[in-house]
């Protein structure tokens, strides 16, 4: 593959992820720290900054809550993103715009993942960190057929399109690995939206509710 090629590649993770982003972005709006927008990392850091003591001891519940929504909505999208991946089985690659478009899911998909392991990894609870590591172990497990097709995992869990760019390769095995992200992304989503849901449940019984800015009022 030419530098061209290789540049492309590179390009096309970039914008996927900052895609990915923007759509996240327009789940946050009930959970921003303040009136102006913010995306999740940013919302993240800026929580922790103020309050880190406070969620350490459990005397302050935005931080959890905000992430819980967050990974949430994340692992919904992945979940879509891989049915989309799926419908994909049969359809002809060789045709130069199909062949686009299936990269352009493939690398959207992908940063999906990397966003949820990354907010997993966020929240220290034993069943989100569970997730984690099922997420990257499954990861691990097709890492072979992977990399054969131009995906590469780092240390941490997270993938990256080879310079040489993604090829046709084991669609079984990507197959496989695309139907139990879907799964595990299936039951992140209903466990985060369960934790969510129990925070909202508690603090409403201790008489205590959130302005449209998920704040405490």
């Amino acid at each position: 593959m030419n530098i061209q090629n290789r540049m492309d590649s590179s390009l096309m993770m970039d914008r996927a992820v900052r895609k990915e982003r923007q759509k996240l972005r327009s789940h946050t709006k009930s959970y921003r720290v303040s009136g102006q927008g913010a995306d999740n990392s940013k919302l993240y850091d800026k929580l922790i900054s103020k309050n880190q003591d406070a969620d350490k001891t459990g005397t302050d519940m935005l931080v959890k809550r905000s992430r819980y929504y967050s990974i949430s909505e994340i692992s919904k999208e992945v979940s879509k993103k891989a049915e989309e991946l799926l419908k994909e089985k049969d359809i002809d690659k060789s045709d130069e715009q199909t062949q686009k478009e299936w990269e352009e899911d493939v690398t959207s998909f992908l940063a999906l993942h990397n966003t949820l392991l990354n907010s997993l990894k966020r929240i220290d609870t034993d069943v989100m960190t569970k997730y984690a590591k099922e997420l990257q172990s499954n990861a691990k497990e097709y890492e072979k057929a992977l990399e054969e097709m131009g995906i590469v995992i780092d240390d941490s869990g997270a993938f990256s399109i080879s310079k040489e760019g993604l090829v046709q390769s084991d669609n079984e095995k990507w197959q496989e690995f695309v139907k139990k992200t879907q799964a595990l992304s299936k039951e992140t989503q209903t466990s985060a939206k369960s934790s969510l849901d129990s925070i909202t449940i508690n603090r409403i019984l201790h008489g205590i509710s959130y302005n449209k800015y998920g704040k405490e009022s």
